[in-house]
């Protein structure tokens, strides 16, 4: 049986190969150079990795390590704190254009992906700050968890989630560095995926 050409990997070749009207890139501007900080995101995340260590104990004096013995670490550390700084300015204009041109009502899928992107941008920096782990660190995390729980519905189970237990602690540390590291970074991914494939999507059937 043929396939019938509407998968994901077909929407995903076409947003690459398909030839379009100079006035119609296929990667706008902004889309762009998000991308290219989720991909300085990626490499200078798994850089530190390589010397950070999520525990009460150790977190702090591990960041200490990679800013002051570490060759070029503070250069990585700094990278990758506005480059998600970035990121999230990027998100906020890209959902201001999409808003501006109306966008929102002629692709309200794409507008909600965006708004998606954003949030889980929002996520990388909240759970970033917390992973040094000194004073500022805990008192913010705490703080914010704080607020979450004081949200109506799931804001008491998603706090209770992420803070891993009664009191903000190492468990709260250690859900931040696996969010932050593991599940954050493919949630995005496949977000951004999306987001493409239904560009795609929308080119082939002669959308804007």
């Amino acid at each position: 049986m043929a396939p019938d050409g509407t998968g994901l990997g077909t929407t995903l070749r076409d947003l690459f190969s398909r030839r379009l009207p100079p006035d119609r890139p296929a990667w706008p501007p902004l889309v762009g150079l998000l991308v290219i900080l989720f991909l300085s995101q990626v490499v200078s995340g798994s850089l530190l990795s390589l010397y950070y260590q999520a525990s009460e104990e150790m977190a702090t004096e591990s960041v200490r390590h990679v800013m002051r013995d570490v060759r070029w670490g503070w250069l990585i550390r700094g990278i990758h704190h506005w480059s998600a700084q970035g990121m999230l300015v990027l998100a906020l204009l890209q959902i201001g254009s999409v808003f501006v041109a109306a966008g929102w009502r002629r692709r309200g899928t794409g507008w909600l992906t965006w708004l998606l992107v954003f949030g889980l941008v929002a996520l990388f920096t909240c759970t970033g700050e917390a992973l040094p782990w000194d004073t500022d660190a805990y008192w913010v995390t705490d703080a914010a968890l704080d607020r979450l729980e004081s949200l109506p519905l799931l804001g008491p189970a998603l706090a209770g989630a992420l803070r891993g237990g009664q009191e903000t602690g190492g468990a709260t540390l250690s859900r931040a560095y696996s969010a932050h590291a593991l599940v954050l970074p493919w949630l995005l991914t496949f977000v951004l995926l999306l987001h493409f494939a239904l560009a795609a999507r929308r080119r082939r059937a002669g959308g804007v």
